[in-house]
Protein backbone atom coordinates (compact mmCIF):
# COMPACT_ATOMS: atom_id res chain seq x y z
CA UNK A 1 0.00 0.00 0.00
CA UNK A 2 1.18 3.56 -0.54
CA UNK A 3 0.08 6.70 0.86
CA UNK A 4 -0.13 10.05 -0.09
CA UNK A 5 -1.47 12.02 3.45
CA UNK A 6 0.78 15.64 3.47
CA UNK A 7 3.42 15.46 5.99
CA UNK A 8 2.13 16.36 9.59
CA UNK A 9 -1.31 16.61 8.63
CA UNK A 10 -3.12 15.54 11.88
CA UNK A 11 -0.90 18.31 13.71
CA UNK A 12 -2.51 20.72 11.88
CA UNK A 13 -6.66 22.14 13.32
CA UNK A 14 -9.24 21.78 10.28
CA UNK A 15 -9.93 25.62 8.46
CA UNK A 16 -11.97 27.48 9.83
CA UNK A 17 -14.35 27.59 7.33
CA UNK A 18 -15.01 23.49 7.69
CA UNK A 19 -15.02 23.83 11.80
CA UNK A 20 -17.98 26.47 12.07
CA UNK A 21 -19.95 23.96 10.33
CA UNK A 22 -22.62 22.40 12.25
CA UNK A 23 -22.67 19.44 9.99
CA UNK A 24 -21.19 18.93 5.81
CA UNK A 25 -21.56 15.59 3.55
CA UNK A 26 -17.84 15.52 3.07
CA UNK A 27 -17.10 14.82 -1.08
CA UNK A 28 -13.63 12.45 -1.43
CA UNK A 29 -12.26 12.56 -4.86
CA UNK A 30 -9.57 10.89 -6.76
CA UNK A 31 -6.96 12.10 -9.10
CA UNK A 32 -9.38 12.50 -12.11
CA UNK A 33 -6.71 10.20 -14.41
CA UNK A 34 -6.06 7.49 -12.22
CA UNK A 35 -9.79 6.68 -11.51
CA UNK A 36 -10.56 5.70 -15.00
CA UNK A 37 -7.68 3.91 -15.79
CA UNK A 38 -7.81 1.57 -12.34
CA UNK A 39 -11.88 1.59 -12.82
CA UNK A 40 -13.55 0.59 -16.21
CA UNK A 41 -16.59 -0.20 -15.00
CA UNK A 42 -18.08 2.84 -13.19
CA UNK A 43 -21.42 4.19 -14.03
CA UNK A 44 -20.28 7.48 -14.48
CA UNK A 45 -18.65 8.06 -17.50
CA UNK A 46 -15.96 10.37 -15.82
CA UNK A 47 -15.39 11.68 -12.43
CA UNK A 48 -16.00 14.54 -13.21
CA UNK A 49 -19.74 13.85 -14.56
CA UNK A 50 -20.18 12.89 -10.77
CA UNK A 51 -18.74 16.16 -9.28
CA UNK A 52 -21.19 18.08 -11.77
CA UNK A 53 -24.24 15.62 -10.23
CA UNK A 54 -22.89 16.58 -6.49
CA UNK A 55 -22.93 20.34 -7.44
CA UNK A 56 -26.35 19.60 -8.29
CA UNK A 57 -27.60 18.01 -5.20
CA UNK A 58 -25.65 21.01 -3.47
CA UNK A 59 -28.12 23.35 -5.69
CA UNK A 60 -30.94 21.86 -5.37
CA UNK A 61 -30.32 21.15 -1.34
CA UNK A 62 -28.89 24.49 0.18
CA UNK A 63 -29.56 23.58 3.67
CA UNK A 64 -27.03 20.61 3.22
CA UNK A 65 -23.47 21.84 3.08
CA UNK A 66 -20.93 19.94 0.88
CA UNK A 67 -16.87 19.93 1.58
CA UNK A 68 -15.31 18.55 -1.54
CA UNK A 69 -11.64 17.19 -0.02
CA UNK A 70 -9.61 16.70 -3.43
CA UNK A 71 -7.30 13.67 -3.24
CA UNK A 72 -3.41 14.72 -2.22
CA UNK A 73 -1.73 12.26 -4.78
CA UNK A 74 -2.95 15.33 -7.10
CA UNK A 75 0.42 17.12 -5.88
CA UNK A 76 1.64 14.03 -3.40
CA UNK A 77 2.04 11.16 -6.50
CA UNK A 78 4.88 10.85 -8.60
CA UNK A 79 3.25 12.39 -11.10
CA UNK A 80 1.98 15.89 -10.52
CA UNK A 81 -1.49 16.02 -11.59
CA UNK A 82 -1.84 19.07 -14.38
CA UNK A 83 -4.98 19.04 -14.08
CA UNK A 84 -6.55 19.75 -10.11
CA UNK A 85 -10.22 19.07 -9.11
CA UNK A 86 -10.56 21.82 -7.18
CA UNK A 87 -10.38 24.05 -10.48
CA UNK A 88 -13.28 21.80 -12.20
CA UNK A 89 -15.48 22.45 -9.00
CA UNK A 90 -14.71 25.86 -8.51
CA UNK A 91 -16.03 26.34 -12.27
CA UNK A 92 -19.06 24.49 -11.83
CA UNK A 93 -20.29 25.72 -8.47
CA UNK A 94 -19.81 29.20 -8.60
CA UNK A 95 -22.18 31.61 -6.71
CA UNK A 96 -23.17 28.66 -4.44
CA UNK A 97 -22.67 29.02 -0.85
CA UNK A 98 -22.88 25.44 0.48
CA UNK A 99 -20.25 24.25 -1.40
CA UNK A 100 -16.42 24.19 0.21
CA UNK A 101 -13.44 23.23 -1.43
CA UNK A 102 -10.29 21.38 0.67
CA UNK A 103 -7.36 21.60 -2.22
CA UNK A 104 -5.15 18.72 -2.99
CA UNK A 105 -2.52 21.05 -1.72
CA UNK A 106 -3.89 22.00 1.62
CA UNK A 107 -2.55 20.03 3.94
CA UNK A 108 -4.99 19.27 6.08
CA UNK A 109 -6.00 15.58 7.68
CA UNK A 110 -8.57 13.60 5.44
CA UNK A 111 -9.24 11.71 8.89
CA UNK A 112 -10.05 14.64 10.85
CA UNK A 113 -12.41 15.71 8.20
CA UNK A 114 -14.53 12.30 8.19
CA UNK A 115 -14.64 12.78 11.78
CA UNK A 116 -16.10 15.84 11.68
CA UNK A 117 -18.16 15.35 8.92
CA UNK A 118 -21.93 13.58 9.05
CA UNK A 119 -21.80 11.37 5.78
CA UNK A 120 -19.04 10.63 3.17
CA UNK A 121 -19.53 10.25 -0.31
CA UNK A 122 -16.46 9.08 -2.04
CA UNK A 123 -15.78 8.11 -6.25
CA UNK A 124 -13.61 5.49 -5.66
CA UNK A 125 -10.89 6.05 -3.58
CA UNK A 126 -9.91 3.71 -0.41
CA UNK A 127 -10.52 6.12 2.37
CA UNK A 128 -14.51 4.67 2.11
CA UNK A 129 -12.83 2.06 4.19
CA UNK A 130 -11.48 4.17 7.03
CA UNK A 131 -14.09 5.88 6.54
CA UNK A 132 -16.86 2.81 7.65
CA UNK A 133 -14.21 1.94 10.36
CA UNK A 134 -15.11 5.69 11.83
CA UNK A 135 -18.79 5.02 11.95
CA UNK A 136 -19.86 7.16 8.61
CA UNK A 137 -22.76 5.85 6.83
CA UNK A 138 -20.22 6.32 3.00
CA UNK A 139 -22.10 5.93 -0.39
CA UNK A 140 -20.39 4.75 -3.02
CA UNK A 141 -20.38 5.96 -6.60
CA UNK A 142 -17.66 4.35 -8.52
CA UNK A 143 -15.87 1.32 -8.49
CA UNK A 144 -14.54 1.80 -4.71
CA UNK A 145 -13.11 -1.63 -2.99
CA UNK A 146 -15.43 -1.08 -0.76
CA UNK A 147 -18.79 -1.25 -3.37
CA UNK A 148 -20.47 -4.92 -2.68
CA UNK A 149 -19.06 -5.25 0.86
CA UNK A 150 -22.45 -4.78 2.54
CA UNK A 151 -20.74 -2.01 4.59
CA UNK A 152 -21.22 1.13 2.29
CA UNK A 153 -24.29 1.89 0.19
CA UNK A 154 -23.81 0.86 -3.25
CA UNK A 155 -25.02 3.44 -5.94
CA UNK A 156 -26.73 1.20 -8.67
CA UNK A 157 -27.56 3.73 -11.60
CA UNK A 158 -26.45 7.50 -11.89
CA UNK A 159 -30.30 8.97 -11.78
CA UNK A 160 -30.50 7.11 -8.29
CA UNK A 161 -27.84 9.60 -6.68
CA UNK A 162 -30.23 11.75 -5.14
CA UNK A 163 -32.22 8.96 -3.99
CA UNK A 164 -29.26 7.61 -2.28
CA UNK A 165 -27.94 10.85 -0.65
CA UNK A 166 -31.54 11.60 0.86
CA UNK A 167 -30.99 7.67 1.95
CA UNK A 168 -27.30 8.10 3.45
CA UNK A 169 -28.04 9.89 6.81
CA UNK A 170 -30.15 7.06 7.88
CA UNK A 171 -27.18 3.93 6.94
CA UNK A 172 -26.56 2.22 9.30
CA UNK A 173 -22.96 1.23 9.32
CA UNK A 174 -21.95 -2.74 10.49
CA UNK A 175 -18.29 -1.28 11.99
CA UNK A 176 -17.82 -4.81 12.95
CA UNK A 177 -18.11 -6.06 9.48
CA UNK A 178 -16.01 -2.78 8.45
CA UNK A 179 -13.19 -3.59 10.44
CA UNK A 180 -12.78 -7.12 9.14
CA UNK A 181 -12.97 -6.04 5.76
CA UNK A 182 -9.98 -3.29 6.37
CA UNK A 183 -8.16 -5.90 8.11
CA UNK A 184 -8.37 -8.39 5.12
CA UNK A 185 -7.72 -5.64 2.69
CA UNK A 186 -5.34 -4.05 4.64
CA UNK A 187 -3.33 -6.65 6.49
CA UNK A 188 -4.44 -10.53 5.11
CA UNK A 189 -4.47 -9.83 1.46
CA UNK A 190 -1.35 -7.72 1.19
CA UNK A 191 0.84 -10.41 3.25
CA UNK A 192 0.01 -12.51 0.28
CA UNK A 193 1.78 -10.77 -1.98
CA UNK A 194 5.19 -11.61 -2.92
CA UNK A 195 8.31 -9.04 -1.69
CA UNK A 196 10.66 -7.86 -4.12
CA UNK A 197 13.31 -5.39 -4.42
CA UNK A 198 12.79 -2.46 -7.04
CA UNK A 199 16.41 -0.63 -7.11
CA UNK A 200 15.31 1.20 -10.15
CA UNK A 201 12.29 2.11 -9.08
CA UNK A 202 13.79 3.30 -5.60
CA UNK A 203 16.53 6.15 -7.65
CA UNK A 204 13.93 7.57 -9.26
Amino acid sequence: QITFVHKDAEKLDLPEFVTKLKSFNLILTNVSWDAQCHYQNNLYNSMNEWILDIIDLAKKYKDQNFVFRCHPAEVNGRRVSNDKTSDFITKYSQNLDNIYIVKSEDKFSTYKLIEKSSTVIVYATKTAIEAACLNRPVLICGESFLRNKGVGLDLKNCEDLEKSFLELPYYKVDIDLAYKYAYHFFFREMSSLPKINCPDYENE
